[in-house]
């Protein structure tokens, strides 16, 4: 952010974004980009368990007074249906461009997920990056 001079167009906030306020255990893996809150994450890569705060984002948007949202990127490992029920009413008022990234696992939340974005909101999806049809990233945007 410093590097790009980006520091007065980005908030950052130290803590997880879900469903709705409390805490939540994240488990760390050895690789860090594996880390989950969910079920996806194989037992034995585990490292260590944290206990986090999760908020969601539409109560971000409240208490900050947030004004403009252009970009949600949403890569949590299976919990982006948890995030996208916490930032309904952000995703109806700011209308922003989302980039999620689909696991195909836990009753297909992820994906039923972006299908709602589609129907119920308007968006288009675009494929960004297929890996596998349990795992890619689409582009949902109006």
């Amino acid at each position: 952010m410093e590097i790009n001079r980006l520091g007065q167009k980005i908030k950052t906030f130290n803590t997880a974004v879900g469903d709705r306020k409390g805490y939540i255990v994240l488990q760390l893996a050895n690789a860090f980009s594996e880390s989950s809150a969910t079920n996806y994450l194989d037992k034995n890569k585990i490292i260590k368990r944290l206990m986090v705060p999760v908020i969601t984002i539409d109560d971000l948007v409240v208490k900050h007074k947030i004004k403009r949202i252009d970009i949600i990127k949403i890569d949590v490992e299976g919990f982006g249906a948890n995030v996208i029920n916490g930032a309904l009413n952000a995703i109806s008022e700011f209308r922003s461009h989302i980039i999620l990234e689909i696991h195909r696992f836990d009753q297909d939340s992820e994906f039923k997920s972006m299908l709602i974005l589609k129907n119920e909101f308007n968006y288009n999806i675009k494929l960004v990056e297929y890996r596998s049809k349990k795992n890619f990233i689409v582009y949902l945007y109006q």
